[in-house]
C-alpha cells in the first residue's frame, strides 16, 4: 500500500500520466486479497491509495492526480475483497465462509472442461447486460416495503434501500429473468438483513 500510488499520477517533468494500478478496462474485475497483511503504518501514499480502493469501491470512481487538484473520472471494476478477519475497506456485502475441505483452494484443483468454462462464461456476460425491468404492480410492492422498513428504522440511510433494490435486480438477472417478480423481491428480502 505504501509503494507506489494505485491512481493515475501526472508527471510535469515528462509531461506524462503515469498509469496507476486501480487504472482498468472497463469490466475488470479486481480482487484484493488482505490475507497476507501485516500489521502496519500507511504512509501518505498508503492512505491516498487505500482512499482511492473505497472510491471506486463505493462510487465507482477513480481521481487521477494531477498534482495541483484531482479529476474524477467514472470507472467499472467490481472489487472483491478477501480477507481472514475484518476488512480495513469498507463493503456493502460480507460473505462469511465457513471452512470446508470441499471448497477447492486453487483454481488448479478445479477440475472442469473447456466447454464448462466457457458456458459459465457466457452466462455471466449474459446475466450481467441484462437490463432488468420492474413492473407497477412490484414497483408497488417495493414501495411500501420501503416505506415499513423506513418506519421500523427511521435512521435507515437511503444507500441501505438502493442496495436492497439492486441486490434484488442481481437475484433477477442471476436467474436469467427479464422482470423483477414479486417472488424474486421476497426471495431477496432476508438476503439483505445479513448486509453491512
Amino acid at each position: 500500500m505504501n509503494k507506489e500510488a494505485l491512481m493515475p499520477i501526472k508527471d510535469y517533468d515528462l509531461n506524462h500520466l503515469s498509469q496507476g494500478k486501480l487504472q482498468n478496462a472497463n469490466g475488470t474485475h479486481l480482487i484484493i486479497d488482505e490475507t497476507s497483511l501485516n500489521e502496519g503504518k500507511l504512509s501518505d501514499l498508503g492512505v491516498k491509495n487505500l482512499q482511492a480502493i473505497q472510491q471506486v469501491i463505493e462510487e465507482q470512481k477513480l481521481n487521477y492526480d494531477f498534482k495541483y487538484h484531482q479529476m474524477a473520472f467514472a470507472t467499472d471494476t467490481p472489487i472483491l475483497v478477501l480477507s481472514t478477519k475484518k476488512s480495513i475497506l469498507k463493503c456493502d456485502c460480507v460473505i462469511k465462509l465457513n471452512n470446508s475441505k470441499c471448497l477447492p483452494t486453487s483454481y488448479d484443483s478445479v477440475k472442469t472442461s473447456p466447454k464448462a468454462v466457457a458456458q459459465w462464461r457466457e452466462y455471466l456476460l449474459f446475466a450481467k447486460m441484462m437490463e432488468i425491468e420492474i413492473t407497477a404492480e412490484v414497483c408497488k410492492l417495493i414501495q411500501e416495503d420501503l416505506v415499513k422498513d423506513r418506519k421500523c428504522n427511521p435512521k435507515m440511510q437511503e444507500a441501505k434501500m438502493h442496495l436492497k433494490l439492486g441486490i434484488a435486480r442481481l437475484l433477477a438477472s442471476s436467474f436469467l429473468e427479464g422482470k423483477l417478480s414479486k417472488d424474486r423481491w421476497e426471495y431477496a428480502k432476508p438476503l439483505v438483513k445479513h448486509v453491512h
